[in-house]
């Protein structure tokens, strides 16, 4: 890593564990991270990542994630940004008071391989907050302090949702920085940009029964970041109309 690149400081846009909270959505913060990458090195190509975890937006009784990569070229305006969602990940946070019921959770979230942050407090300012825990006996250690320091007796676990530590993301990283190279060897029919492709949807599929507008995809639609080139395309699977039990009017 250069000595520039270590100045770059992505915590400042915020933390995993809350220290500094994320004041914007993740795919500005992505955004966010190129701008900064040039900013300090100077770099013409820079990209960006940026994960949230939470509730599955299609399935929300299951946690999923959301990994998003922006790639930009700050002299020709290019910016490309690929989404991955995907219930392949170790979200997970216990509080217990119990070092066995500590290590059962471990367990559970594949330590040692994937790393824990242990904290004492989370509600309280002044707790304390061990990040990256992947040896056996620093959790025993940084157990004991965190329950020493915490005004309850109990400690929270989380499972570390950074990517250095966390071969599952990593893994998700990997099929993402797959469909990014996908996407950057489509090329614009308009000027031969690099990153042709899908950018936004519309939606309204007409009902086949009363044709009213349901929130089905009509039409994709495909754009160039460069030349700002715009396509509106059927969805190559899309039905004519959409079934009444899809529409909100026949099947409120």
């Amino acid at each position: 890593m250069s000595v520039k690149a270590k100045k770059i400081n992505t915590d400042a846009l915020g933390t995993f564990t809350g220290e500094v909270p994320r004041r914007d959505t993740a795919w500005n913060t992505a955004l966010r991270k190129c701008e900064l990458t040039h900013q300090v090195t100077g770099s013409r190509l820079c990209m960006g990542s940026e994960g949230t975890f939470g509730p599955h937006p299609a399935m929300p009784f299951i946690s999923a994630g959301i990994e998003i990569l922006t790639l930009r070229d700050f002299q020709t305006g290019l910016c490309v940004t690929e989404q991955l969602v995907t219930p392949d990940n170790n979200f997970a946070s216990h509080t217990c008071n119990d070092l066995k019921e500590l290590e059962a959770f471990a367990a559970k979230i594949g330590f040692p391989e994937h790393a824990l942050v242990l904290r004492s407090n989370v509600e309280y300012a002044g707790g304390r907050t061990y990040k990256g825990i992947r040896k056996r006996r620093n959790l025993s250690k940084f157990f004991s302090l965190c329950k020493q320091a915490s005004k309850t007796g109990h400690v929270r676990a989380d499972a570390d949702m950074r990517a250095h530590v966390n071969p599952t993301r990593m893994e998700s990283l990997r099929k993402l920085a797959e469909v990014m190279a996908k996407r950057l060897s489509s090329l614009c029919p308009a000027c031969d940009s690099p990153g042709w492709g899908m950018t936004d949807v519309v939606r309204g599929l007409a009902c086949a029964s009363c044709g009213m507008p349901t929130d089905l995809v009509r039409y994709e639609i495909w754009s160039c970041s460069v030349c700002l080139t715009l396509e509106r395309r059927p969805m190559l699977d899309a039905l004519e109309a959409a079934k009444p039990d899809c529409c909100p009017y026949c099947n409120p």
